[in-house]
């Protein structure tokens, strides 16, 4: 289920005429960008999901970073409004996209600008996206991913060794020197 949402938000993005690059990775290796001067759309491998009991209503929170470059032609307002505007367009395309309908809906976001954000001077947006969608607990088929009997691990081949047993070895002493060398 995480694999196929993520896969949503990758096939809008990549779709976006401003966008280039996608990838679905830790937040600190944001600075691996690439040379290309379109937007770039990154979604931290670490997200949240919740569901809230009262309601039945299940979320799954995501951080996604869509930075830009920064250079003689674009100032960082210019950048942070491109990526304001893609940011907001992945939304309304999940949201009025009608292969996303009774699937996944933009519950919630916030938008934060960022500038001077990686070592090459990019800038952007991080989107804090919430998504509502059925609760995975629900579409699990329980008769598939489990077997009839408990798995029995195997034993480990543990090395028994009686103080009697330690006349037998063969162990070669070291001989240290009890002289200083310096």
């Amino acid at each position: 289920m995480l694999k196929d949402v993520v896969n949503i938000i990758k096939d809008i993005s990549l779709r976006h005429k401003g966008v280039r690059t996608f990838r679905y990775q830790s937040e600190i290796l944001n600075n691996a960008q690439n040379n290309n001067k379109m937007y770039q759309v990154y979604v931290d491998d670490v997200s949240l999901h919740e569901l809230n009991i009262t309601t039945n209503i299940f979320n799954a929170k995501f951080e996604i970073y869509i930075l830009g470059f920064v250079d003689d032609d674009t100032d960082v307002l210019e950048v942070q409004n491109n990526a304001y505007t893609i940011a907001c367009d992945i939304m309304a395309k999940i949201d009025i996209d009608d292969a996303y309908k009774g699937v996944l809906s933009v519950y919630d976001y916030s938008i934060l600008t960022l500038s001077h954000y990686t070592d090459d001077n990019a800038a952007g947006v991080k989107l804090s996206l919430v998504l509502q969608m059925p609760n995975p607990v629900n579409l699990c088929t329980l008769d598939d991913n489990f077997n009839d009997e408990p798995y029995e691990d195997e034993p480990d081949n543990e090395i028994n060794i009686n103080n009697d047993d330690i006349g037998d070895l063969d162990i070669n002493p070291i001989t240290l020197p009890t002289n200083r060398i310096c």
